[in-house]
Formats: C-alpha cells, structure tokens, sequence
C-alpha cells in the first residue's frame, strides 16, 4: 500500500511531534511539506512551545527527521499570499500541487499538522471505507481544520476544490464538506490516535523528546502514559479523541450579597444587615456547566431559558449565611424535546434539581432518543427525584447522603444500583460499591455548589481514564479545593494545576 503523509502550516512543535509517528516507520511512505521560512509564538498562550526553530531555505532540519521528504518553505510575511488565499489552505494547495508534480499515485493520504502527535494501528485500515473523507472531528456547524484522512483520489479532490478564499475557516469548510463530500470522523475504537501538542502542555509532553517512539512499539508510551489518566494539563487536547457530551438541566443565578453585621434590631432579635458587595454567577446545571467546560473544554448545554435566583446574604467576618431568597423555581418551563439537537453523543449528564424542567419520562425518552444514534452511550445523573425504574437505564447515579436515606428502601430491593449508585458524604467522603473513598480535613469557607463540582470533575475524569474509581477519588480532591473558597464554587485550571 502506498502512502503519502502530507504536513502543513508552522513549524511548531514538529520536532517533538514526529517522534510520535508510526508512520515514518513504515515501508512504502512519502513525506510531503509546506511549512514557513519561521514559526511564531501563538499570542494567547503564555507558556513556550517545545521547539520554535526558525526555518532557513540554507537550513532544512525536517529533512534530517523525516525520510523521503519533500519540502516546500515559503516567506510567512508575502502579501501576495495574504492577500490571494486563506494561509491553511494556501498550504494545501502547494501540497496538492507537489503531489501532482511528483507524478505518484497514492492508495492513501494523510494531511496533518506538525504539531500533533498520531498513531495509526493496522486495523485501521481494515476499518476505514474508500469513498470517505475522515476528520479529527464530527462535521456539524463548524469542523477541525487540523486533520484529514481518505484514500488517495477522496483526498486530492478535496485539496483540489476547496475554496482558496474562506472568511471562517472553519464554518465554510464545514458547509463545503457537507455539499460535497460523505465524511466521517475518527474515534480511538478505530485504531486511531491523535492529538495536538499545545504550547501549555510542556509538562505532559516533554518526556517526548527523551523517550521517542520505537519501530516495533504497539502500544506506545504517549498513548498509555499518565498524562492521559492524569487531568493536570487541560489546556491541552490530549485525550485520546475528543467526545461529544450533552448537559441537560436546571440552572439559575446565585446571587451572594456580602456585607456586615455589627447590632440586632432594636424591633425584634434579629441581625441588622449592612450589604457591601455582590457577587452572581451561574448556578445549579449552570455551575456544573462552567466547570466541566474548564476542565473539557466541549459541552451542549441545555437549561431553562427563565430566570431563577438564589440571593444568600453572608456576613462577612464569618462567613455565616444569614439568610437565603429563591424567586423563579415556579417559572422554570418543561423541556421540549421535540427541540433536541439532532446529534451523536458519547455522553449525556443529567443536573436534575427537580423543579419542573424534566421529568422521569423525559429522561427515559432522552436516553432512549440517542441510544438510537450511537451504539454506546454514556449517561450521569445528580437527581433530587426519588428513585424508580426509571433510573436502570442511567450508568452512574450520583446522590448526597440525604437523597441517599430517603431512597433507602428502593436501594435495598435493587442491588443492581451498588454498581451505578455513588453517595457524597461531605466531609467523610463518597461510597461506591461498598468502599469509602475519604476526603482530606480542609477549612470549610462554602459548601455552595460542591456536588455541582463533584459531577463535573467525576465526569470529565471518567470520559478519559475510564476508571470510576479514580474518577472519584479526582473529583473528591477537586471537591476539596472547592468548599476552601467563598461563594459557589468554580476552580479555574491554573488552580488546580498548582494545587494538584
């Protein structure tokens, strides 16, 4: 089978990057590239890349890493180029043309990034169909441009006819794909793994350059290491293969209103309330929304488009709760599900605060809907509805203690649940399955919103490493963080990088 491998854009992370690519092991492969006279900082990152070599047409480095390569440098600051095409697909026009050029027919073409790291296992091929253009990710409303695979004439096609000029790279070319090619996209289950090598993922990467790939590793070191199973470096796409998840709930505003309290009422004994500040965020599914996006970076949210609020009034020397106000719970609407976005999802978590926005039913409905589309479908749910049948179908039950006693009898008649059911138990941990995994004593400042972060992390641990148990033991550490801050609360990555 004859091969091309097909690299565009910065230089970047290439150095590091290679040193992950069975591919380059193989024996009937060339390698083709169009990359700039120099590579630049990316300016939202703070961190530096592993390797930022400038390119001299004197100097051709890639050639030293790579056998059979082509390579095309061209000058990053030509306005001609600026001016003629968008800079991506500039890229992927000179690459078509050298493959023409060459004169060579290829069974089949990849066209990459180098900075990104894949592996490419023999059944993927077995896998993959010839009138198929593979991405990186599922073509919706908007695609990746960073991976493509397909066989040889799927590929130069493509290259061929897409349009040089694209205001958004990214919804255009989504709209191409659609009217004119059928795509799919690659999952690990594929025998496929692939990632970028971001700038901010230094720590996670850097054992790349002293331990590269060998010929005959199967399984190898970046995919198995603990940077996967380790959710430390979560600006980075690192996992393997990014997932589809949907939240589906109520959410509101928590409203704090911070102040003093120096003297009770002369009128009756009660505290007299000085307010001082004010702080309001998203809470409920809300708050479990902001944080799994903080630590996943991708999520579909769904929620109650009216407004509720839960105003608690603190007192700022003890951070005491004097009183908490909730306007709205009675205006939440009932979902629609004829609304439902018509996707694939690998995972489907359920916030449910039980005011109204969905019921028993719906979630059996929601679950039976996408089951339909998938053949393996992950669903969570956090629920203040007492337990029934309707709950068998869910993979993983989360409930605090109290939630946990009052379904004490259906917990009782179903021992099916020990293996879903996982209890919070605040300060003396969380049960699954007849084990307690504690928390460490910590300064308690606000207990607001700690399941909403318990659910979060455990998910956003679990859909990686795919291991409960940890998954819990993660979201309890995170869960610990989260009850030392004031308000309701949300843990950003950079916290936790340093506190974990």
């Amino acid at each position: 089978m004859k091969i091309a491998v097909l690299i565009f854009g910065e230089y970047r992370t290439f150095d590091t990057a290679v040193k992950t690519w069975n591919c380059k092991f193989w024996d009937d492969v060339d390698f083709y590239m169009s990359t700039w006279d120099k590579t630049v900082m990316c300016s939202h990152f703070s961190t530096t890349h592993l390797d930022t070599p400038i390119i001299e047409s004197k100097i051709n480095p890639a050639r030293n890493i790579l056998p059979n390569l082509n390579l095309k440098i061209s000058n990053q600051d030509s306005s001609d180029i600026e001016s003629a095409t968008h800079k991506m697909v500039y890229h992927w026009k000179t690459l078509y043309n050298m493959v023409i050029e060459s004169g060579k027919e290829y069974d089949c073409i990849f066209l990459v990034r180098p900075d990104t790291y894949f592996f490419i296992q023999p059944s993927f091929f077995e896998l993959t169909k010839q009138n198929i253009l593979y991405s990186f990710n599922e073509v919706t409303d908007e695609v990746h441009d960073i991976f493509f695979f397909g066989y040889g004439k799927v590929v130069l096609e493509f290259l061929k006819n897409v349009p040089s000029k694209m205001n958004d790279i990214h919804t255009e070319l989504a709209t191409y794909l659609k009217d004119n090619f059928k795509t799919d996209f690659l999952r690990p289950k594929d025998g496929f793994f692939y990632g970028l090598l971001r700038p901010s993922a230094t720590p996670a990467y850097s054992f790349l350059n002293d331990n590269p790939l060998k010929k005959d590793d199967i399984t190898p070191v970046f995919i198995e290491n603990d940077f996967i199973k380790n959710l430390t470096e979560f600006d980075s796409q690192h996992s393997i293969g990014i997932l589809n998840v949907l939240l589906i709930g109520e959410s509101c505003k928590d409203k704090f209103i911070y102040g003093n309290v120096d003297r009770l009422s002369p009128e009756a004994p009660i505290p007299v309330f000085n307010p001082k500040s004010e702080v309001i965020s998203d809470g409920m599914a809300g708050n479990v929304s902001r944080q799994f996006l903080e630590l996943y970076d991708k999520l579909d949210f769904i929620t109650n488009k009216s407004t509720s609020t839960k105003t608690r009034y603190v007192d700022n020397s003890t951070n005491y709760i004097l009183l908490r106000v909730d306007e709205g719970d009675e205006n939440i609407e009932k979902i629609n599900l004829d609304n439902l976005p018509d996707k694939k999802y690998d995972v489907i978590i359920f916030s449910d605060y039980n005011k109204g926005f969905i019921s028993e039913d719906d979630i059996e409905n929601i679950i039976g809907y996408y089951k339909k589309k998938t053949d393996k479908l992950l669903t969570f749910i956090d629920t203040k509805k007492d337990f029934g049948n309707w709950i068998e179908n869910l993979d993983y039950i989360k409930v605090n203690y109290k939630e946990y006693e009052r379904n004490l009898s259906f917990i009782n008649k179903n021992k099916w649940i020990d293996k879903k059911l996982i209890i919070t138990r605040g300060p003396n941990g969380c049960d699954y399955n007849g084990t307690t995994y504690p928390n460490k004593e910590v300064p308690i400042k606000d207990l607001s919103g700690a399941g909403d972060t318990f659910l979060s992390s455990l998910v956003a641990k679990y859909i990686i490493s795919r291991d409960i148990e940890s998954s819990i033991q993660y979201a309890n550490k995170i869960s610990e963080m989260a009850i030392q801050k004031k308000g309701v609360s949300f843990l950003s990555q950079q916290e936790i990088k340093n506190k974990l």
